[in-house]
């Protein structure tokens, strides 16, 4: 979210008497920009999108050359969160039910909540 809209968040959360949560995620992400290009090509690089499987695989098979040789029981614990799990329902798993429950009125469309 941009400042205005986290601060009158912040202003409305604040002044709720009834308030429920101490923790809110100001942003749910599902709203995406619309293009054809990739991400990757939109900050310059030349790559193709793989499945983390396929990742996996070609990092692995540089043995201690690869950047993530060590990291691997890390990033497979959190492969459904970090690289699986948004795509396959088409937004991150950020839970904005504390600022809707808390926040009156929320704030006007656009936003990402």
């Amino acid at each position: 979210e941009d400042a205005g809209i986290c601060c009158q968040l912040i202003k409305n959360i604040s002044q709720n008497p009834r308030r429920k949560h101490t923790l809110y995620n100001t942003s749910r992400q599902t709203l995406r920009v619309m293009t054809e290009m990739s991400w990757m090509e939109a900050f310059g690089f030349k790559a193709k999108e793989v499945s983390y499987k396929e990742f996996r695989t070609a990092s692995k098979s540089r043995k201690e050359e690869s950047p993530l040789a060590g990291y691997w029981p890390l990033y497979d614990h959190f492969a459904p969160y970090w690289f699986e799990n948004w795509k396959s329902n088409g937004q991150f798993p950020i839970e904005t039910r504390a600022i809707e429950d808390d926040c009156h009125p929320l704030p006007p469309k656009p936003s990402a909540l």
